[in-house]
């Protein structure tokens, strides 16, 4: 058996004491143990950004317990070791009468791509920012949309500042091809400031290419839970549990309302 981190919050406690109901969760192909460990060092480093009185308040180790079953269904490891997935707080009603902390599941772009080729649907998937002063063509022909982009050498760095445009370019294994643009007034109406996009901008873009373009594929469900639980996240919004209650059964992510793909 691996030896696990020690739990350092009430939630990580609570998630020692769940590990063999985690594991009947866990998505195949991921060891149980490997994920309980990834998911015990993120929620203790929920501790460098709010305090422990915060994450023992009982809505916080329930949100932080539903979001860990979450990606176990999902099947992405979290913590930046990987860049899979990670848990992201937000303070509820700040500075007022029941402020507490939630926290969410949140796919990274490089889940986001793992999950894209773990379908068996794709042989590419190549999401690329453009950056200001790059000399990009965008058209549409008989055969679908088209980017053509040239990238210097060498090139700047991607920031908040200087990204002026996302896409994703993708083919099937059926010989289908396409491409999503993602214009930077459409990055700024989904851009919090907040959280991952205050920290890691560049890559958050990315995955909104990623994302919108998974619309377009055939699914697994994994990617469509992924998909779904991305954009609750992205809107601050609280997200379904995956493993619902009795009384939360009838709240479940509906597969119906992501699109599949017929490329």
């Amino acid at each position: 058996m691996n030896l696990l981190p020690t739990a350092k919050t009430k939630a990580a406690q609570v998630l020692v004491s769940l590990k063999d109901t985690l594991a009947t969760f866990v998505s195949p192909g991921i060891d149980p143990d490997q994920y309980l460990a990834s998911a015990i060092a993120e929620v203790n480093m929920l501790r460098i950004q709010f305090s422990d009185e915060q994450l023992s308040d009982p809505r916080t180790v329930e949100s932080i317990v539903k979001s860990v079953f979450n990606g176990a269904v999902v099947g992405l490891l979290l913590g930046p070791a990987l860049g899979h997935a990670y848990l992201v707080g937000y303070t509820r009603h700040r500075g007022q009468k029941g402020e507490y902390v939630e926290v969410q599941f949140m796919p990274g772009y490089k889940g986001m791509l793992d999950l894209a080729f773990a379908n068996d649907f794709l042989v590419q998937c190549d999401p690329e920012f453009v950056l200001n002063g790059e000399e990009i063509d965008r058209g549409h022909t008989e055969q679908g949309p088209y980017v053509k982009h040239r990238i210097p050498i060498p090139r700047d760095k991607p920031t908040r500042e200087n990204i002026i445009g996302v896409y994703c370019t993708y083919a099937t294994k059926a010989g289908g091809k396409g491409v999503v643009y993602v214009e930077r007034d459409e990055l700024k109406q989904i851009d919090t400031g907040r959280n991952v996009w205050k920290t890691n901008y560049p890559a958050m873009s990315l995955k909104t290419a990623v994302r919108r373009a998974a619309k377009r594929w055939r699914l697994t469900r994994q990617m469509a839970y992924a998909v779904a639980l991305d954009e609750q996240a992205e809107r601050e919004e609280p997200q379904t549990s995956l493993v619902p209650q009795p009384d939360q059964a009838e709240n479940g992510i509906n597969l119906d309302d992501l699109p599949e793909g017929n490329e």
